[in-house]
């Protein structure tokens, strides 16, 4: 899709383009870092005030420092003496995605849309509905037919909540609707737990901390609580339990020891003697020494955003 899209801006072809771009396409940080690789300086300002104090600024126009105007409206609106010069481009999201519905697609935001991109199409035309649950599958990663199985919706959570971009209504709503149709979750605060990663953490740190009392009492049986998951018949969490434990997402519970427990529950206990920080510390420190700089260097914008905020944790522990 990217070498698609630059195509309509050619290297040192046009001083002045102008570029439609409703769908929001060209804010996506590989466009942006693709385009001023080919010298171009781009300029979005709805305000047309600010437009012409920036395009003043950037004068003259020359194809050896070619100038992109972005725009969401419609390119006649733009000053007459720029529409009248410029190179003009429509872009739009249909024929990149000619068999999902239009309208869904565009509720996600540009770094969904370029995920969305990279992953196989559908192999026939999906109607509303159906272009819903590919884009919930292929780009949040749910599969509403396995939403019967809690500890798959519960291990999606954790994922879903790594990300720093939520769905829309559009796809909240649909999920939310697929989701109070399964009885197991009859008591569950869904909505709640989706859209508020607080709320997600302490149901979490609830269905853990039962698990490991019961667990440690030898007690695993039939369960009174409101929500409770089996952690020891899901293999799913047994194996990411360390990771949820290393980004956050579940603090360790205090046992008077861990010794008999199965290997996969370590991770997630702590004895009473040991220093719940100092281990924390430990294992952020060991995260961000494993970052190497051909790592690095593929950030997106999203993971830097998770590297900061372990940085800032790590800071403060230490």
């Amino acid at each position: 899709m990217l070498d698609q899209l630059l195509k309509n801006f050619p290297k040192k072809t046009y001083p002045l383009t102008l570029a439609h771009d409703p769908d929001r396409l060209m804010e996506d940080e590989a466009v942006l870092t693709a385009l001023v690789e080919r010298g171009f300086d781009l300029v979005s300002e709805p305000d047309p005030i600010h437009l012409f104090y920036k395009i003043e600024g950037l004068k003259p126009f020359s194809i050896e420092k070619p100038i992109i105007i972005r725009t969401e409206q419609e390119l006649n609106e733009l000053p007459y003496h720029l529409w009248q010069q410029g190179h003009r481009v429509q872009l739009s999201l249909h024929p990149y995605f000619p068999y999902l519905s239009y309208p869904v697609i565009q509720s996600l935001t540009p770094s969904q849309i370029w995920k969305l991109a990279e992953v196989q199409p559908p192999p026939k035309r999906l109607g509303h509905e159906g272009t819903i649950r590919f884009v919930l599958k292929e780009v949040f990663g749910i599969d509403v037919n396995h939403l019967h199985q809690t500890d798959y919706f519960l291990f999606w959570l954790s994922e879903y909540h790594h990300q720093t971009e939520p769905m829309a209504n559009l796809f909240l709503e649909f999920l939310i609707k697929q989701i109070n149709a399964v009885p197991e979750y009859t008591s569950w605060p869904i909505p709640e737990i989706i859209t508020n990663k607080d709320r997600y953490l302490d149901l979490l740190q609830s269905l853990w901390g039962y698990f490991v009392d019961q667990k440690t009492r030898n007690q695993i049986a039939e369960s009174k609580a409101p929500y409770y998951v089996n952690f020891d018949e899901s293999d799913l969490l047994q194996s990411h339990l360390a990771n949820m434990v290393q980004v956050g997402h579940l603090q360790p519970v205090k046992v008077a020891e861990d010794e008999g427990l199965p290997y996969w529950i370590k991770p997630g206990v702590i004895e009473e003697a040991e220093n719940v920080e100092l281990r924390r510390f430990e294992q952020l420190e060991e995260s961000l020494s494993a970052q190497s700089p051909e790592t690095i260097e593929n950030y997106r914008w999203e993971d830097w955003q998770q590297l900061a905020h372990e940085w800032a944790e790590f800071t403060m522990l230490r």
